[in-house]
């Protein structure tokens, strides 16, 4: 269980140092607070000395500079979600965009429903098993593969243009 708290605490303080650190200006906020910080404990025994100036100094810099930073690590990272969230759009509109080319261009893709074709079927089956010898269904068969063959011959030329 200390093992668990420790790894958690360990991440919070990652995740923590990230965000001090992730651009300039935090980093040199986090650094004139810690130069602040070390300034206070090498006073001895509470008499003020010359670096109480540069402390004040340093610790209103670092008071400035960190939220600033942070505001600016946060921005940068709403500007990258925008960005891809502008560019998945852009793509799917595109895609949109020449999906209705193809259909102009080619018309809709052929399509026979299922039961159609098992009607033709076993209507071809029944007159070749009457002796009425037909081809009908393989004609509608053959004639869906060409048109199908034609369709992505016709898609692919499409899209190779426009890409």
């Amino acid at each position: 269980m200390k093992f668990l708290s420790g790894l958690i605490g360990f991440l919070v303080f990652l995740y923590v140092a990230y965000y001090l650190f992730s651009t300039v200006l935090s980093a040199a906020g986090t650094l004139c607070l810690i130069g602040s910080a070390a300034l206070f404990l090498l006073k001895k025994r509470g008499r003020v000395i010359s670096s109480s100036k540069a402390q004040i100094a340093l610790l209103v810099f670092g008071a400035i500079l960190l939220p600033v930073g942070i505001k600016h690590r946060l921005n940068l990272d709403d500007m990258e979600t925008q960005q891809a969230a502008n560019k998945a759009k852009f793509n799917q509109e595109k895609s949109a965009a020449l999906d209705s080319l193809i259909k102009s261009r080619c018309g809709d893709y052929p399509y026979i429903p299922k039961e159609i074709l098992n009607v033709a079927h076993a209507t071809q089956d029944y007159n070749n098993s009457v002796g009425a010898y037909t081809n009908s269904a393989d004609h509608l068969d053959d004639a869906l593969a060409e048109r199908k063959q034609k369709y992505s011959e016709c898609e692919d030329r499409v899209r190779k243009e426009n890409n």
